[in-house]
């Protein structure tokens, strides 16, 4: 098996539960169509969950269209970008 990204090392209390992960997403989702910005570790524990799973393969499309509508959302309130949320999308975009 793949060695999981450093990113994607969660400590055990931080680590969203497969039957949690559907969910998790739906919030994740919500959030943003509303408006609101998800923080960047909520999307790194995502996005370590899949890996866990191994469905990061099938979800990176979505999280990186997600990160693009936060980067968008920054942009309109003039946010800086958390540099986590910097580094998810490159770790995303290599795989």
């Amino acid at each position: 098996p793949a060695v999981a990204p450093a990113a994607f090392m969660l400590p055990a209390e931080q680590l969203i539960p497969a039957p949690e992960m559907e969910n998790t997403w739906k919030e994740i989702e919500h959030m943003v169509s509303r408006g609101v910005i998800p923080s960047a570790d909520r999307l790194k524990q995502y996005a370590a969950a899949c890996w866990r799973n191994n469905s990061l393969a099938r979800q990176r499309e979505q999280l990186l269209v997600c990160i693009a509508d936060i980067l968008r959302l920054q942009e309109d309130q003039n946010l800086a970008t958390e540099p986590a949320l910097k580094d998810l999308l490159v770790l995303l975009e290599s795989k």
